[in-house]
């Protein structure tokens, strides 16, 4: 029996990560984190620039690191590892009051040829919307 319910839970807990598609102030970390993660590839070529409101807003967020090798969102899985080539995601943090998160990423091509950006997401009607990014370091 401990078995059966064991399994259950871990079902459940793979399917709300899956398909989760409305953000919650609310929500588990894990499906908020997956929203994010599936609209984090189009945060590299944002151009929208943050108001100094927003960035600071941006700053106050506290990230924590996604840890090596993936991060995974059902069948889904997104690079973690910083020290991978590509675009890969490197920390997820939300407001306290989740109507705002920070996704930090990274994008590298080789040695000395990369650059890392942290990037607001607000909570709007059943989404996240990206308000723009932030450079944290280029090489």
């Amino acid at each position: 029996m401990k078995h059966v319910l064991a399994l259950a839970f871990s079902v459940a807990a793979l399917l709300s990560c899956a398909n989760a598609v409305t953000p919650s102030r609310d929500a588990p970390h894990p499906s908020d984190a997956c929203i994010l993660l599936q609209q984090g590839g189009d945060a590299m070529t944002s151009t929208a620039q943050l108001t100094e409101a927003q960035r600071a807003t941006l700053r106050a967020i506290q990230t924590e690191r996604l840890e090596p090798p993936s991060y995974r969102c059902g069948d889904v899985s997104y690079p973690t590892d910083p020290r991978q080539r590509g675009l890969t995601f490197t920390g997820i943090g939300f407001s306290t009051d989740r109507h705002f998160a920070r996704l930090s990423l990274q994008q590298v091509a080789g040695p000395l040829a990369g650059g890392g950006h942290s990037c607001l997401y607000e909570a709007e009607d059943q989404s996240w919307e990206l308000r723009g990014c932030e450079m944290d370091w280029i090489s």
